[in-house]
């Protein structure tokens, strides 16, 4: 189910990814919360192959769906989005696509994304 799941979304995005990419500009460290399979990340990677790149998700069959797809271009682990253990500041960008209502505690997880964010 979650694979087939994972397709559909990644086919429904493509536009919304190419939206974000648009806007992303090259910098350091990027992370995606839901990564699902993987597109939106390789979408990055393709074209700022310099960025380093970093992903969370709660789901075991999207982490090895995506580890499929995109290999070692992106530092992925399964992690709750409202309790990560990055250090403050330490992303330029934090970047989640269609996937806020898979959020838990949504207040929490924009808190979290204020404070692994650089200023």
């Amino acid at each position: 189910m979650g694979r087939l799941f994972g397709k559909m979304m990644t086919v429904s995005n493509r536009k919304m990814h190419r939206a974000v990419l648009s806007e992303l500009k090259p910098c350091g460290n990027v992370l995606e919360i839901v990564f699902g399979s993987g597109s939106q990340l390789e979408m990055i990677h393709d074209r700022y192959p310099e960025v380093k790149l970093y992903g969370i998700d709660i789901s075991s069959e999207m982490l090895t769906m995506a580890e499929k797809r995109i290999g070692n271009t992106a530092a992925l682990s399964l992690c709750d989005c409202a309790d990560t253990s990055f250090g403050d500041g330490y992303f330029d960008a934090v970047i989640s696509t269609d996937s806020c209502y898979f959020w838990r505690e949504h207040e929490k997880v924009l808190n979290e994304i204020r404070r692994i964010t650089k200023p």
